[in-house]
């Protein structure tokens, strides 16, 4: 649960190319009283025009559907204001990938298998200091 209360509630979405995964992430997001679920989209297309008509605050980004994150660098560049954890599958947990990421705008990253509360932790420290990594999630 996120500790401190945001001046404003959240909006949080997802980038995926994988259905099964909002129906993971979302319910977590919903029961947050401080995030508000605004959607998903399967690619950088979706990505722009999700951004552009519903304007996440977060946007939680599968490595899978960004492996070399020129979409969080297109995405950073284009809305600066926006936070992105990245969602880390098992192939992408290493330092390489880690640097990689925060170099191409990505200000959080956590496994995709996480629990609820180290998603909610990421997502707040991500906003609220512009950096998380998720404790032993690199190699």
């Amino acid at each position: 649960m996120i500790s401190r209360v945001p001046t404003r509630v959240l909006r949080v979405a997802l980038i995926s190319s994988q259905p099964s995964l909002e129906r993971g992430v979302a319910p977590i997001v919903r029961e947050s009283p401080q995030l508000t679920w605004t959607g998903s989209a399967p690619d950088s297309d979706g990505a722009i025009h999700l951004c552009r008509a519903d304007g996440p605050d977060v946007l939680l980004v599968d490595s899978a559907t960004d492996p070399r994150w020129d979409m969080s660098l297109l995405l950073t560049s284009m809305f600066p204001n926006l936070v992105i954890v990245a969602l880390l599958r098992r192939q992408s947990r290493n330092s390489v990938t880690a640097a990689w990421a925060r170099l191409h705008g990505v200000q959080g990253l956590v496994g995709l298998n996480a629990d609820a509360s180290c998603l909610l932790a990421a997502i707040q420290s991500a906003v609220e200091i512009g950096h998380y990594v998720q404790p032993g999630i690199t190699t």
